[in-house]
This record gives C-alpha cells, sequence and structure tokens, in this order.
C-alpha cells in the first residue's frame, strides 16, 4: 500500500493547500490535532475560508465550525437542500428506527406527476399515510389518488375530530365537529345497494355533556 503520510505536534495544524498564481492558498484541507476536527476550505478571493468540517465526534458541519448532529447544515438567508434524480425517478428520504424488523418511515417523493407521500411501515408492511397530489389535492389514509382537495378514506371507521381545550381548570368549553362515515350493509351475496334515505354519513357537534346531529 501507498499513501501520503503527514506528521505533526501534538497541537499543530497539518494542511494539504490548492492554489493558482492569482491565490497561492485557494483551497486547503486541514487537520487539527489539538480538538480532532478536519475541515475543507474553498476560496473567497481573499484564500480560503472554512467550508465544511468533519470534527472528532464524526459530525459533519456545513457552514458550521460547531455541528452538534450527524449532519449540520447552517447559514444566512433561506437554506435549501436539495435532493436530486436525474434520470426522472422517485426521490426519498428513509428513516430507519432500530433492524429493519423494526418500524420506519418514508418521505417520498415519485416520478408520477409529483405526487408527495408519507409512507409509514409497521414490521411487514407498508402504510400510505398521507399523499399530496402534483395538482394539491390531499389525500389521508388509504387513497394514493387524491380527487378533491382534501380526501379521508379508511378501511374501518374513519373519523375526523377537531377538539379545544381553552378552559383554565382543563375543562372541555369547545365544541366538536366530527364527520363519521358508516359502512353500508352490503355482504356481497343478498345484500342491496343504496337506497334513497339510507344513512351513509352524519356531522356530530358534541358541546357540553349534549350531542346535535
Amino acid at each position: 500500500n501507498a499513501g501520503i503520510h503527514l506528521l505533526g505536534g501534538s497541537s499543530s495544524n497539518l494542511d494539504i493547500r490548492f492554489g493558482d498564481s492569482d491565490d497561492a492558498t485557494a483551497g486547503i484541507i486541514r487537520f487539527n490535532s489539538t480538538d480532532g476536527y478536519m475541515y475543507f476550505g474553498t476560496s473567497d478571493d481573499n484564500g480560503a475560508v472554512e467550508a465544511m468540517r468533519i470534527d472528532s465526534a464524526g459530525n459533519v458541519g456545513i457552514g458550521t465550525s460547531d455541528p452538534d448532529s450527524h449532519l449540520d447544515i447552517s447559514g444566512s438567508g433561506a437554506q435549501r437542500l436539495t435532493i436530486q434524480s436525474t434520470d426522472n425517478d422517485s426521490v426519498d428520504i428513509y428513516l430507519q428506527r432500530g433492524s429493519t424488523t423494526d418500524g420506519h418511515g418514508d418521505f417520498s417523493l415519485n416520478n408520477d406527476s409529483g405526487v408527495f407521500k408519507i409512507i409509514g411501515h409497521a414490521s411487514s408492511a407498508d402504510t400510505n399515510a398521507l399523499t399530496i397530489s402534483g395538482a394539491g389535492n390531499l389525500g389521508i389514509g388509504g387513497t394514493t389518488s387524491p380527487n378533491h382537495l382534501i380526501d379521508v378514506e379508511s378501511g374501518s371507521y374513519a373519523t375526523i375530530r377537531a377538539f379545544c381545550t381553552i378552559a383554565p381548570n382543563g375543562s372541555r368549553t369547545g365544541g366538536m365537529l366530527r364527520l363519521g362515515l358508516h359502512q353500508h350493509n352490503d355482504t356481497g351475496s343478498g345484500g342491496s345497494d343504496t337506497q334513497d334515505g339510507d344513512v351513509l354519513g352524519k356531522i356530530l357537534f358534541e358541546g357540553q355533556g349534549t350531542d346535535y346531529t
């Protein structure tokens, strides 16, 4: 094996510098033996300034010399992190807890018309939790192709619930709007189609001990 080996004192900087006729220090890679960090610098026309640092714990800082997480990005003004698929494939941010048998989740931008999804995974199956279509429609639950501003779909009783507690003693004083969907009693053999007058849903206003439908 061959390599370049730089040795210095226990309190020194070990540098690899890059330059040209206009700027003798246009770029730099520095290891600081005192604190055990390494940084990469690029030129701002006045010599190389730090652009990225890897500290002694392995944390990476971009725009910061004191990263406090595995990846710490900092800067003035509006900031943006870009992940791009150059062949128009999907782009995912994958969150994993423990081994592959534990729960994980995805933030996914699909390649079909810019559909954004939040997907949960428990043990063996993915569950589509939220979908935002390219048209801005929001799908919650089982629907992956929302056709309205908000589409909610569930294989069981579906409820949208809003609740507010505002009293100083913590008791409920606000109201609640609940939208419920009741599945029609159709077993697939001998069941009837939806008829006029069938109850398919309800709006429930819940107040202080009294429900109004």
